[in-house]
């Protein structure tokens, strides 16, 4: 079989451009897959840390679906309420919340998770040990990309403490608000036992004074009745 001249050039370019590409084939494959995982990598370790970090707040953590039964719970959610991870992963939420909350304020708290708004105030847990557990925190929902709820967000602390600490300086304010109460009283009172008989010591002076007194005299009544 004959060629000419311009078919081989033809073949030549062909084989040339097909070598071409599987090197840039065999060359790029390898560099995305390198991109892929290092960026998953980076990928793995920013949730780490994040997890990690909610893990090792202070503050409880708790994440809930949208059937309000729990999918996450952080260390400090454990310890506030005494449970392990494994006793509260998938049982609703309102099986810790205390009944002592304020039918208003847990009426208030659905509603809101209902429209998907951000929630902030107190409310009650219960603890596995049935003590009451007064917290402040909030609630926020978690939405994807078409601003459909996914779930939600708790993060809330003990203000026990706090609690304490109000309820001492009530305490100490309503036992200075008697003090003076009765230290009033007590004024009102001896004001009114002093005056009676002080007036009657002031008249009988001046009555006194009235009659015939040697100077002597006269001026011991006048200083009895100034005095007074």
């Amino acid at each position: 079989v004959e060629f000419s001249a311009e078919d081989w050039e033809k073949t030549l370019w062909t084989a040339a451009l097909g070598t071409a590409g599987y090197v840039w084939l065999f060359l790029i494959l390898p560099l995305v897959a390198l991109v892929s995982t290092r960026k998953q990598a980076q990928q793995r370790d920013a949730l780490r840390n994040l997890t990690e970090a909610m893990d090792q707040g202070h503050s409880a953590v708790l994440i809930v679906d949208t059937n309000q039964r729990i999918e996450y719970a952080n260390t400090g959610f454990c310890r506030q309420l005494g449970y392990s991870r494994r006793d509260l992963i998938g049982r609703p939420l309102r099986e810790f919340q205390g009944t002592e909350t304020q039918p208003e304020v847990a009426a208030e708290i659905l509603t809101s998770m209902r429209a998907g708004r951000n929630w902030t105030g107190e409310w009650f847990m219960r603890r596995q040990d049935g003590a009451l557990l007064p917290v402040r925190g909030s609630i926020t929902p978690v939405k994807d990309r078409n601003q459909t709820i996914r779930s939600f967000v708790a993060v809330f602390e003990d203000i026990s403490e706090v609690r304490r600490t109000e309820r001492l300086l009530r305490e100490a304010k309503e036992r200075a608000e008697a003090g003076d109460r009765a230290k009033g009283q007590f004024l009102a009172t001896m004001s009114h036992e002093v005056r009676t008989p002080l007036n009657d010591i002031v008249g009988f002076a001046s009555l006194l004074l009235d009659t015939e007194l040697t100077p002597e005299q006269q001026e011991y009544v006048e200083t009895i009745r100034t005095s007074s």
